[in-house]
């Protein structure tokens, strides 16, 4: 398996180009700047709207790690999202986006997003928020692309070792039964590579945490 990561430079992307090696997996790593040598596979150094569809042929899948943890600097028309589905679409090449918590379902009913949930307010950045749901619902729109969200619970703690184990569910928000939300950068990463590997694409959000 081969896969391209967009953002390999922050620290999100090099710990997923770090776990996807761990597994065996051939990554290209995609930043917009030179930088310092990530990984052992190739680097290519271009803006996302740069890159065309022989820069991603080879690959079985694109982790874009860049459009919903920097919503705020490129809105929702201008997400690295759009322009690598522009590319791939009718492709085999598969997407999956880091995703948010905004935009996952608070239970099974399906009809409440985190974001509008009475009671619980995760950080206080509303404007990011309501930019990631605006554009899930033009991403659900979606089928000429296999697409999927992977989202982080509610604290996603970039300093922790993690549990070394995590659940993997659907869109709705993860909490154990004593009510925590909580995944650790190092478990995400490790539970983006297991997504990868049992294929899980079908235009959908995958919500997660650690156990």
């Amino acid at each position: 398996m081969k896969i391209a990561v967009l953002g390999a430079d922050t620290e999100l992307g090099r710990r997923i180009v770090n776990a996807a090696e761990g597994a065996g997996i051939q990554v290209v790593s995609v930043v917009e700047h030179f930088t310092s040598s990530i990984g052992n596979g190739p680097l290519i150094i271009k803006e996302v709207r740069e890159l065309s569809i022989n820069d991603l042929s080879k690959c079985h899948a694109v982790i874009d790690t860049l459009s919903f943890p920097r919503i705020e600097a490129y809105g929702t028309e201008n997400l690295p999202f759009w322009h690598v589905r522009n590319l791939i679409k009718n492709s085999p090449i598969k997407l999956i986006a880091v995703g948010s918590s905004a935009f996952l379902y608070t239970d099974k009913k399906r009809d409440t997003f985190v974001r509008d949930m009475d009671g619980i307010h995760f950080d206080n950045n509303e404007k990011r928020h309501n930019l990631a749901v605006e554009a899930f619902l033009k991403i659900k729109e979606i089928h000429d692309v296999e697409w999927t969200l992977l989202c982080p619970p509610l604290v996603l703690d970039l300093k922790a070792y993690g549990t070394g184990k995590f659940e993997l569910g659907d869109d709705i928000l993860p909490m154990s039964v004593s009510g925590s939300s909580y995944i650790s950068l190092c478990d995400f990463c490790k539970a983006l590579v297991e997504l990868l590997k049992v294929g899980g694409y079908s235009c959908r959000c995958v919500g997660v945490r650690s156990l």
